[in-house]
């Protein structure tokens, strides 16, 4: 003889296993309650941005120090160059090994000699600006930006005045 279930007893036994664990409230869940933060409307309101780091003290005399030798270097590059462009000319024509050939090459040497001499304020500019954009500090990046970009110019502007005097050879 086998025993078969009842539909109904299987039924009510499962309602009543599902039943049970709705019945006893242990206390082991939180509330759903809403928060106090939930009730302020907090949730995703962005928060004010932080007031600008005050200038460095030390920044503003340090980037005139080396805008002013950026300045002076560019201008010793500027003094040279029409000099160096006649002895470059006359070299250009000369036999390679002659003494116009080797004035030339000795004024080239002494242009890119003073655009080095502008390119260490700037190098000095970068490092400076890659120590204050890692701490943060965005007015002294802004600062530093500004007086980099200008010594950058400089530096064009001899890069272009040494590109235009380097003869091609055949």
């Amino acid at each position: 003889m086998s025993i078969q279930p009842r539909p109904a007893l299987l039924a009510l036994s499962i309602a009543a296993a599902s039943l049970a664990g709705c019945a006893k409230d242990t206390g082991e869940y939180p509330s759903l309650e809403r928060r106090p933060i939930e009730r302020a409307g907090a949730i995703g309101a962005p928060t004010p941005p932080p007031p600008p780091a005050p200038l460095s003290p030390e920044l503003p005399a340090r980037l005139d120090t080396l805008a002013a030798q950026a300045r002076a270097a560019h201008a010793r590059f500027v003094d040279q160059l029409p000099a160096a462009r006649r002895r470059i000319r006359e070299g250009s024509r000369a036999p390679i090994g002659s003494d116009a050939w080797g004035d030339a090459q000795v004024a080239l040497a002494s242009l890119q000699s003073a655009r080095s001499q502008t390119m260490l304020p700037l190098a000095d500019l970068d490092l400076l600006l890659t120590e204050r954009a890692a701490q943060e500090l965005a007015r002294d990046v802004t600062r530093i930006v500004a007086t980099r970009d200008m010594v950058a110019a400089l530096v064009a502007e001899e890069d272009a005045a040494l590109g235009a005097l380097v003869p091609a050879r055949p």
